[in-house]
Formats: structure tokens, C-alpha cells, sequence
């Protein structure tokens, strides 16, 4: 008997532990609705649909899109439902916050570049890391990127003039105009 409510008791709290951090946007912390709660890292369960790293975030997951062959808008930013269907921009705001190697963050506004795809206005080159934060009807949805411009340069293409110029998808050089080359 005792065995029986002890397993009912351990299944109770489990289960209103699971509603509790749905509801607060995928964290367990009480302060989940501040402006800086707990993010996720856990990796995707679905594919990126643009190309980019997928990091899940409560109930959605955020993409980071990189593309250094572009000279400016070099980042692209979608926030997605669980289907990979992203949010419509019109009700949301978003912050992305470079973090340096003392841990200090540079925060720049994500701004819309159309209905469902952010962008921000910084100039970066090379590895970095970053914290992403979207706010959605009084939500906070984050989570931590870290993009190795080594890494992605063996996973996609780059010019045969200019080394430092990738891409993980085909295009053109921004420097020559060249051809992109797929990496072997």
C-alpha cells in the first residue's frame, strides 16, 4: 500500500514538473519570465529548414543562418514551431547577444527583414558565440550558438581565389564574384 501512493506521489510530481516548465517556456526556473531566463541547448529534433543550426527553446527552436560571402546581412535569424514552420515576425521582438572570451555580451536588436526571417546589423567575421533571445507574448525563448567558421568552411562551399569567403550553400564570391567550389 505504501509502495502504491509513494509511486503515485513520484508520477504526480513528475507530471506537474513537465505542465509547470510548458508553460514557463520550456525551463524550470520560477524566474522564467524575466528577460534573461534559463535556455536550452538541446540538440533539434527536426531538420534546419534554411541550412542553418537548429537549437531547441522551450517549445520552439530558434535557427541561426551564416553566411559569410555576404558583405553585410550576414546572419539570419527564424524563430519555429515545432514543424519547422517559423513564427510570423509581427508579434515578436528579439535580441542577439555576441558573447566575448571575458563572457561579457554585445547586444544588438534582431530587426525583420520580411513575415518570418530576422537579421542584425553587426559587423562579424570568423568564430563567435552568441545567446539569442526572443519575446513573445511576455516569454522569453533563448538559447546559446556557437559557430566555428572552420567548421562550416569544410561542410559547404568556398572560392578557389578566396579561402576565408564560405558558404554553407552554392553562391558567388563577394570579393572576385567567382563560383563558389563544393569542399571535399
Amino acid at each position: 500500500m505504501k509502495i502504491n501512493l509513494l509511486i503515485t506521489l513520484a508520477y504526480f510530481c513528475i507530471i506537474s514538473e513537465k505542465a509547470y516548465s510548458q508553460h514557463c517556456g520550456g525551463s524550470s526556473s520560477h524566474s522564467s519570465h524575466s528577460s534573461h531566463n534559463e535556455y536550452s541547448n538541446t540538440e533539434n529534433e527536426l531538420n534546419a529548414p534554411h541550412g542553418g543550426i537548429l537549437k531547441k527553446a522551450g517549445k520552439y527552436y530558434i535557427e541561426l543562418v551564416v553566411n559569410m560571402i555576404y558583405k553585410e546581412d550576414k546572419i539570419s535569424v527564424y524563430l519555429l514551431n515545432k514543424s519547422g514552420v517559423p513564427k510570423d515576425t509581427s508579434n515578436l521582438s528579439g535580441i542577439i547577444s555576441f558573447i566575448n572570451k571575458d563572457g561579457d555580451f554585445t547586444d544588438y536588436q534582431l530587426f525583420a527583414k520580411d513575415e518570418q526571417q530576422w537579421g542584425v546589423k553587426a559587423d562579424i567575421s570568423g568564430d563567435f558565440k552568441c545567446k539569442i533571445d526572443f519575446n513573445l507574448a511576455k516569454k522569453t525563448y533563448s538559447s546559446i550558438f556557437e559557430y566555428n567558421d572552420i567548421e562550416y568552411q569544410n561542410a559547404g562551399y568556398h572560392c578557389p581565389m578566396h579561402p576565408d569567403i564560405s558558404s554553407k550553400i552554392p553562391g558567388t564570391c563577394s570579393k572576385c564574384g567567382m563560383d563558389l567550389i563544393k569542399n571535399r
